[in-house]
């Protein structure tokens, strides 16, 4: 694994470092002519596809204390062709660069780059563990060689963001292999799922996951379940992860218990919407003492503890028009503001009167903070 990590990272890097001397060293013939892929794309046409989507990762480093990384762009994707969606993106970004000179698509390039930078630079001062200036706690160097020591700029970024990807490669390489292994899969159920996602520069954090936040608690879920599953369904409603062991009971007859937190989803694994949820509370206690209030179009946090990082008291954004979480609305829009937390005590008094109930431990925690 380690071999296979460290060839990846190095290749990366590499490329990295020469895309813009190659580039330079074109001909203005070669700069113009179109010769990539069956559009015909030339190289100024890579070029702009790439600008794109780095300006859309620097805007997402660019929001220091609020921020949420880049949406996906809006597009419906056509099942029939799984790379339809991409090839209309690509595409558009080419068309995009149709008015644009080489100079300035290559400006563009150098720009989004310098913004990355600025971004970092912006973020190391931030202190805590797992920022850009403390990577590992007591600032010790990194154990393993895809991660870098310390994020100084974007080279550093791209260490670490493609460390991370060769590990998500490797984990896929497996799962690879055992599906293989088992052949038919008509009579086998296959689950993917994860515990929790991570920061990968959101709200100045990098590689770790210390707070309660969307690319912390939007976590992925993937079900093949043979005779309930449609090939290519999905769905977007709001769940929770113990709505998945529920889920997993009913699935195989069981009874779900009266006195249980999850809520089976089964028969949404065969319709595509669940709607089991208006509303999810997310929370986080082993760094900040945070609290959040997810609804389809919006996020609260409310934080308790921000363990030295950068947090309002409370922040509330609009995910449908901003899913970047560059605006704290939480002054301007005080109806909504105090809808969420009506929420957050509905749930509240619903965790405390169940059967089972014990004291709120992010309440004991805190409390145990503020005597220390």
């Amino acid at each position: 694994m380690t071999e296979a990590l460290d060839a990846l990272i190095e290749a990366n890097e590499q490329a990295r470092a020469e895309l813009l001397d190659a580039l330079d060293a074109l001909s203005a013939e070669r700069r113009v002519e179109g010769w990539f892929g069956p559009e015909a794309w030339s190289a100024k046409d890579i070029l702009a596809h790439i600008a794109r989507w780095q300006a859309g990762w620097a805007h997402a480093l660019g929001l220091v204390a609020s921020g949420e990384r880049p949406a996906v762009p809006e597009f419906e994707p056509n099942r029939d062709d799984p790379d339809a969606a991409d090839n209309a993106f690509n595409a558009e970004s080419v068309a995009r660069s149709g008015d644009l000179s080489w100079e300035q698509v290559l400006a563009n390039l150098r720009d989004a780059r310098e913004q990355h930078n600025e971004a970092i630079r912006g973020h190391q001062d931030i202190d805590g563990w797992f920022t850009a200036s403390h990577l590992f706690p007591r600032d010790r160097p990194s154990p393993t060689p895809n991660m870098p020591d310390a994020i100084r700029n974007t080279d550093d970024l791209n260490h670490l963001v493609t460390g991370y990807d060769a590990e998500i490669r490797y984990a896929d390489h497996h799962v690879e292999q055992v599906l293989d292994a088992l052949g038919s899969l008509d009579d086998t159920a296959v689950i993917v799922s994860a515990d929790h996602g991570e920061a990968m520069g959101e709200h100045g954090i990098y590689g770790d996951h210390v707070c309660a936040d969307e690319c912390i608690h939007r976590v992925p879920l993937i079900i093949k379940w043979p005779g309930t599953t449609p090939p290519g369904s999905s769905c977007d409603d709001l769940l929770y992860n113990v709505d998945f062991s529920a889920t997993l009971i009913d699935l195989i007859g069981g009874e779900v218990p009266e006195y249980y937190d999850g809520r089976s989803f089964a028969e949404g694994l065969a319709t595509g919407r669940c709607q089991l949820h208006d509303y999810l509370v997310w929370g986080h206690g082993l760094y900040t003492l945070q609290r959040a209030v997810r609804t389809p179009g919006h996020l609260m946090v409310r934080t308790y503890d921000d363990f030295g990082y950068r947090f309002d008291p409370v922040a509330l954004y609009d995910m449908r028009n901003d899913p970047n979480q560059t605006y704290n609305l939480a002054r301007e829009r005080p109806e909504i503001q105090q809808r969420m937390d009506h929420y957050l005590s509905e749930w509240l008094h619903e965790q405390r009167v169940k059967p089972y109930a014990i004291p709120d431990p992010m309440e004991v925690e805190w409390r145990e903070r503020q005597s220390a």
